[in-house]
């Protein structure tokens, strides 16, 4: 009899489980997948705010930053740059302009001050001799900070780690086989927006602005007889 290759499936009901089986016509199963996802709603710690700022042509980046710091604009905020060219207004600022796009984060609890804060800024700049102008302030989201939800990140692969062990442990028993070790691991991570005005999963820093941390792990057991 000429050998091939065996494949068991066994799945049990309403579980994203199953039982796989390589090798040749008498070999026995030797991995078992267990696929688990879980979730937590965290609590709202931060606010993201867009923040855009009008400048000559003439002005560098490090001088609009500078001009902005009294509401925690950094370099690193910096999203995107736009050259604006139009008919400048009566006495408005000049027609040849960059618009500079930042978000910032602040504790939620320091939104109303930061906002007192941009519209100082407003008056300030319209003020001065700068030709900066600040053209736009928008809360975009609320959701936790990245330490929270990295902490939730730990805490959630380790009981879905705990969980997938018990659901194989439960397969192998059923199946009369024993269970081995951790044999490979696939993790995914997700944050969910949450909150605010125009969010739409819009990203802070390269992460989501989420109060929802969650998980999906696969991961494959060993198996024997």
């Amino acid at each position: 009899m000429h050998a091939r290759t065996l494949a068991i499936l066994i799945s049990a009901a309403a579980l994203p489980v199953s039982l796989f089986a390589q090798g040749q016509q008498q070999a026995t199963p030797d991995r078992i997948e267990i696929s688990v996802s879980r979730s937590v709603t965290l609590k709202i710690e931060e606010a993201g705010l867009a923040v855009t700022i009008a400048a000559p042509t003439s002005a560098t980046l490090d001088s609009v930053v500078k001009a902005t710091e009294t509401v925690g604009v950094k370099e690193t905020d910096l999203q995107g740059v736009n050259p604006y060219f139009g008919t400048p207004a009566p006495g408005g600022p000049s027609d040849n302009r960059v618009v500079y796009n930042f978000i910032i984060r602040v504790p939620s609890a320091q939104l109303p001050a930061t906002l007192q804060k941009l519209d100082q800024l407003r008056r300030t700049l319209l003020a001065g001799e700068s030709g900066m102008e600040l053209v736009g302030q928008n809360v975009i989201g609320f959701g936790a900070s990245d330490r929270s939800r990295e902490a939730a990140r730990t805490q959630l692969l380790s009981d879905a780690l705990g969980e997938a062990r018990a659901r194989a442990e439960t397969l192998a028993k059923a199946a009369g086989l024993q269970l081995g070790a951790i044999v490979g691991v696939n993790e995914a991570f997700s944050g969910f927006a949450s909150g605010g005005i125009g969010i739409g999963g819009i990203g802070i820093g390269g992460a989501p602005l989420s109060n929802t941390a969650g998980v999906y792990v696969l991961v494959r057991f060993a198996v024997s007889r």
